[in-house]
């Protein structure tokens, strides 16, 4: 998928592309090439406009699948501890945005029932990687 720098929105959550065939990169946080920290990639599951995008298969990730980012000049392969969907609500933000500890990747998008009335999934599922 592309990957494009992002900040934060208006509403004080991520910026995310608005196509769901591209990921959104949290500028503000770990980059690819951090030696601590979340690198925090984030992006819709689909789109009335836009239609389902690949996201939709991270629920099916295992432990162990790797996952591999390549930017200008840089590669990291990372390989996946933990697919978990948390409620919105729970989501431990301080875990997800970490700037220090451990190199990780985090891969959030939605998850769960989508709730008409509120025009959007109840859930978050986040993905966690760890360095390989």
């Amino acid at each position: 998928m592309p990957v494009l720098p992002v900040g934060v929105a208006p509403n004080g959550q991520m910026d995310l592309p608005p196509d769901p065939a591209t990921i959104g990169w949290y500028r503000f946080g770990p980059s690819l090439d951090s030696p601590a920290g979340s690198v925090v990639l984030g992006g819709h599951l689909d789109s009335k406009e836009y239609g389902v995008g690949p996201l939709v298969r991270l629920r099916e990730l295992q432990p162990g699948a790797l996952i591999v980012l390549r930017s200008a000049g840089s590669t990291a392969t990372y390989r996946v501890g933990d697919v978990e969907q948390v409620r919105k609500t729970s989501l431990a933000l301080d875990r997800v945005f970490a700037r220090d500890g451990s190199r990780a990747l985090r891969i959030v998008t939605c998850g769960g029932p989508y709730n008409r009335d509120r025009g959007g999934y109840r859930d978050n599922l986040v993905v966690t990687a760890r360095a390989a």
